[in-house]
């Protein structure tokens, strides 16, 4: 293949002049690389350097005449192809490249563009460049932001740890603000019903968590920053009836009786007390997480500032005091037990 026009330099670290081989892209733009660092990243690229090259004249081109796309410098010029047996564009090339340079390694790097996140697996796949695929199927940004498309890659190539990674972030959606993804077309009915019977199967789990009856796994120091006796607060002076959502005015029961957030509030058990605030956030939450049972749920600014703002201005400072306290156990719960779900059998994606 001869093409003309003139051959674009990759930037450092990819224009190190002692480099032995060049990866151009389909813009033509040239990565100088070390054919020692593609060895060790690919066994493909291994194989490929071991079979004798075609003799040379006075160690310079090869015998014949030199055809630019062959040779650059004296240096030999390969290319990467995709799946379409297409040649692999810049932004492909140079993620998968970043991926076995050490100093790419050494710092952070941008995740790839949502449009070659496909094409960076399938390349990273066909060369055997293990690391550069789990890098992409593994990223934490893309795993919030693309956690979709992730999930279809690594079910295309039977990588279940990931394709469990990109399900676990997928929580995070309604399964009726799913996008039109054209990916899941590469992906089988029977994966994607798998999914949507995971997400089913950790709604129902998670949101049982904030009901009354699951109640063992908060913690007993947690429960105790409720007041352990009815003591008025300065919203007392009101008329009792606007007082309900407040910390201390609400009249406290027995964390040992009977259902613990469901049941409202009464003198017969002064031994510690929930509030109201209490019963309609975690009312709140059970609902969210039947749809979006994700640990980010239960954090959701909005959902907790409604919850201490239904206290009154004396004692929204203990509430505050609480949800600091008690949501990061909420949210490790949470993912325990999805973790739980994931170990599964039934929930093997590939």
């Amino acid at each position: 293949m001869s093409t003309t026009g003139i051959f674009i330099d990759a930037p450092s670290p990819f224009d190190d002049p002692s480099a032995d081989i060049i990866v151009r892209s389909a813009e033509r733009v040239d990565f100088r690389m070390h054919k020692l660092l593609l060895s060790l990243a690919s066994p493909f690229f291994k194989e490929m350097f071991e079979v004798p090259q075609p003799p040379t004249i006075d160690g310079g081109e090869a015998q014949g005449s030199p055809d630019p796309d062959d040779t650059r410098d004296g240096i030999p010029v390969i290319f990467m192809y995709d799946d379409q047996n297409q040649i692999c564009g810049k932004a492909v090339v140079e993620f998968i490249l970043s991926s076995c340079h050490p100093k790419c390694l050494q710092s952070s790097r941008a995740s790839p563009a949502s449009d070659i996140i496909g094409t960076v697996v399938d390349v990273g796949t066909r060369y055997g460049m293990d690391y550069a695929v789990k890098t992409v199927l593994r990223d934490p940004h893309l795993l919030v932001t693309n956690p979709f498309v992730l999930f279809v890659c690594a079910c295309q190539h039977k990588l279940a740890e990931e394709a469990t990674l990109a399900a676990k972030e997928i929580l995070r959606f309604r399964i009726e603000k799913f996008p039109r993804e054209p990916a899941w077309k590469v992906i089988s009915a029977y994966q994607y019903h798998t999914l949507l019977e995971f997400h089913r199967r950790c709604g129902k789990a998670t949101a049982a968590l904030a009901q009354s009856d699951n109640a063992d796994w908060i913690p007993e120091h947690t429960l105790r920053l409720f007041p352990d006796q009815h003591v008025p607060c300065s919203s007392s002076y009101r008329d009792s009836n606007s007082t309900l959502g407040c910390w201390n005015m609400t009249v406290g029961f027995s964390r040992d009786f009977g259902d613990i957030w469901g049941m409202k509030p009464t003198t017969n058990f002064p031994n510690s007390s929930i509030q109201q605030w209490w019963i309609d956030y975690m009312g709140s939450i059970s609902r969210a997480l039947d749809s979006k049972p994700h640990s980010s749920t239960v954090d959701e600014p909005e959902r907790v500032d409604d919850a201490t703002g239904a206290a009154c201005p004396t004692c929204a400072v203990q509430a505050r005091v609480l949800m600091r306290n008690f949501v990061p156990i909420f949210k490790q719960q949470v993912e325990k037990v999805i973790d739980e779900i994931c170990e599964s059998p039934e929930f093997a994606f590939t």
